[in-house]
């Protein structure tokens, strides 16, 4: 029997944005800007400590520009969440969230192509199976796509 490696998904935000942020703000409670190790900053996420859930997690919150890595084996909140947290105004903090939901690479690809919304699921899923998603990934990255995108308000008007 030959041994074919297990294929990948493209990196994604496997946790939708707003749950990162919730997580993210227990980080920065116990820690603030600080570095920590990986497995502390884990733990402060919630999680007993570095595991494939945990991994995911942080994988996440750097994806989203949450968290940095200062220096090996070492996670920071970023300042950029700081500016979210204490933010005076709503416009500041969405447009933090907006930055957030655009960095991302895969995230900002897609809003520039739906730039006027979102088709379908299912057209989605298919834009990212063709990007190089197994079927089963597409579609949990759909949904954490969608989830951010309301989250944050992307498409919403401003009223005028």
């Amino acid at each position: 029997m030959v041994n074919t490696p297990r294929k990948k998904s493209p990196r994604a935000p496997t946790m939708a944005l707003g749950e990162a942020l919730e997580r993210a703000a227990k980080a920065y409670d116990k820690e603030r800007l600080h570095s920590a190790p990986t497995n502390v900053v884990a733990q402060n996420l919630g999680y007993k400590g570095i595991n494939g859930p945990a991994l995911a997690a942080l994988a996440s919150l750097r994806y989203y520009g949450i968290l940095e890595r200062p220096r090996e084996g070492q996670l920071a909140v970023t300042k950029d969440f700081e500016g979210f947290k204490y933010s005076p105004s709503e416009d500041l903090k969405r447009s933090f969230l907006i930055n957030f939901l655009r960095k991302p690479a895969l995230f900002a690809e897609l809003l520039d192509k739906y730039d006027s919304g979102l088709p379908s699921d299912a057209n989605l899923k298919y834009d990212l199976i063709q990007r190089g998603f197994i079927p089963s990934s597409a579609a949990s990255v759909v949904a954490v796509f969608r989830q951010s995108i309301e989250f944050a308000g992307y498409f919403d008007k401003d009223d005028l």
